[in-house]
């Protein structure tokens, strides 16, 4: 008889082994990226889903979700993807009522902000090609989440 073999650990073992680039977009994705490379990069955190109406953001259908954990902050995590299938957008909805905390830590990572308006706070992470904005919200139930977007060009060429 063949000796068994434990397939969960084999496939763990195989994606703690494989590289990621460092230069990522949001931690461990990288803009373009498929739902099934997300899904694989983020070793276990998300899963795919099917978006329902309603289910769209930015022009963006929802491919996957799951959890994030950074910074004490506790996440749910959504990606949506365009109708290519490329990703195009990181959602993390803040699960705890501590958005003034979050969107200190924001700036201490990102420094100035480029927008602020009562609502919405935005920073430039020119390093990784991210547009980041938080949105604080108080009049509806889901308050407080941050937006992870490719960093658009700088306009040149454009009106």
């Amino acid at each position: 008889m063949p000796p068994m073999r434990n397939t969960g650990v084999t496939i763990s073992l195989f994606l703690s082994c494989v590289s990621f680039p460092a230069d990522a977009n949001w931690q461990f994705t990288q803009w373009d990226m498929g739902p099934a490379q997300v899904i694989a990069a983020s070793q276990g955190s998300a899963h795919l889903v099917s978006g329902g109406s309603g289910e769209r953001l930015l022009g963006s259908e929802l491919g996957a979700e799951g959890t994030y954990s950074a910074r004490g902050f506790d996440f749910k995590s959504q990606f949506y993807f365009d109708n290519t299938g490329r990703l195009r957008v990181v959602k993390l909805t803040l699960m705890q009522q501590r958005c003034t905390d979050l969107q200190q830590s924001l700036r201490g990572i990102y420094g100035s902000s480029v927008e602020s308006s009562a609502k919405n706070t935005v920073w430039h992470d020119t390093e990784k090609g991210n547009r980041v904005r938080l949105t604080n919200n108080p009049d509806v139930s889901i308050n407080c989440f941050v937006l992870y977007t490719p960093l658009g060009s700088s306009g040149a060429g454009g009106l």
